[in-house]
């Protein structure tokens, strides 16, 4: 019975070192969000209530969604969230969100993560009545990537500025902190093209991960709720910005540490327990 008992230490302290394994493999990783181990107790007493308890065993891996530092690069399109949400992404296949911000261009004209994946926008329209900023946008209207003129659900970052027969290209991207997206053109005219979709969910720590820094909704996390930079509890945007991954290293060598010694002292634990039986079993 100990041995059993220790094996599931043994198995608990296993699965907490491959959780800071992977928090320290991706201290530099852009957006990253560290995973703490969570442990129950196993315990199942006889008809007298004298079973001293059955173990331990994982109750979960939870994910800790606290902000990561930001540092600062210049880059126009590296963008981070100074506050909550996640940047929505949308591919031909599904949604998922992100807090890495490390956006480009691609020859589409598409904003794109380094992986492909679309960063969404809102479509320019009327400006807020509440709003003095001309460029302000209403976020009513549907979610829109940006991309060629041939698709009626995306803007084109690429397209040139049309002024009677006279196309000027673009000539530089600018966010705000509200995350309204201008393009620059060669007349110097600049033109509000769209705005940044942020997420929120009810329960973050519930979102599962689908690597590559993104995450998708479950039932337990409650459906996203989009709105723009600023709105209600949502964080604003900072542009030629990235979000450092939130990982402690510090703390993750101490718990790494902890999690050695557990496993040792339960590995010791089997060492005795076979100690005890070889004991028994050479007593004549």
């Amino acid at each position: 019975m100990s041995m059993r008992t220790a094996v599931t230490g043994l198995n608990a302290s296993q699965t907490q070192l491959s959780a800071i394994a992977n928090n320290l493999a991706n201290a530099s990783t852009t957006g990253f969000k560290a995973s703490r181990t969570e442990f129950a107790d196993l315990y199942s007493a006889d008809a007298n209530g004298t079973t001293p308890g059955s173990g331990v065993r994982v109750a979960g891996v939870t994910q800790i969604m606290k902000q990561g530092g930001l540092e600062f690069t210049g880059n126009t399109l590296d963008l981070a969230i100074n506050g909550n949400g996640f940047f929505m992404l949308r591919n031909s296949e599904a949604t998922s969100y992100t807090r890495a911000g490390n956006f480009r261009l691609n020859t589409d004209g598409v904003i794109v993560t380094a992986s492909g994946d679309p960063l969404m926008f809102y479509p320019p329209t009327i400006p807020r009545d509440d709003q003095n900023n001309s460029t302000a946008m209403t976020t009513s209207f549907g979610v829109v990537s940006t991309g060629t003129p041939n698709n009626p659900t995306s803007i084109d970052a690429n397209q040139p500025l049309r002024i009677g027969e006279v196309d000027y290209p673009l000539t530089r991207l600018d966010l705000d902190r509200l995350g309204v997206l201008r393009a620059t053109y060669s007349n110097g005219e600049i033109r509000a093209i769209g705005q940044v979709v942020v997420a929120t969910f009810s329960t973050p720590t519930n979102l599962a991960q689908l690597g590559d820094t993104t995450w998708k909704s479950t039932f337990g996390s409650g459906p996203a709720q989009l709105d723009a930079p600023a709105a209600g509890d949502r964080g604003t945007i900072e542009a030629g910005a990235l979000e450092a991954s939130n990982v402690e290293i510090t703390e993750e060598l101490v718990d790494m540490i902890t999690a050695q010694r557990n496993f040792q002292a339960n590995a010791k634990m089997i060492t005795t327990a076979d100690q005890v039986a070889q004991t028994v079993l050479n007593i004549r």
